[in-house]
């Protein structure tokens, strides 16, 4: 037997896009400070895990109006858990949907 065209877009337009929803599309995230003091530390998880990566700040900590690359992202997992830790000791922590997001602000004044 064989498939009409029509058939197989139809068949490559249902199962794409759920491929596409479980990998990473942004497999780096632009995180920027724009709070008044260092990022001391930075720290990943996927959602549903207990436990907080290592320290992805490597380089020593974020200074406030500076941005630093994390690429992390491997897993088929697109929600993640993101946690700042300040230099005064103040703790910032955010969802991050790195399927379609690639930008992060930590410090920012929420409306």
């Amino acid at each position: 037997m064989i498939a009409k065209p029509g058939v197989l877009l139809t068949v490559f337009a249902l199962v794409l896009p759920s491929a596409w929803a479980q990998a990473p599309l942004n497999p780096q995230i632009e995180v920027e400070n724009r709070a008044e003091t260092a990022v001391k530390e930075l720290e990943i998880k996927p959602s549903g895990t207990a436990e907080w990566g290592e320290n992805k700040l490597g380089h020593g900590p974020l200074p406030p109006g500076k941005s630093t690359s994390i690429r992390e992202f491997t897993e088929t997992n697109c929600n993640y858990q993101m946690r700042a830790v300040f230099q005064d000791g103040r703790t910032e922590q955010q969802p991050v949907d790195v399927c379609h997001h690639s930008r992060i602000v930590l410090g920012a004044k929420r409306q």
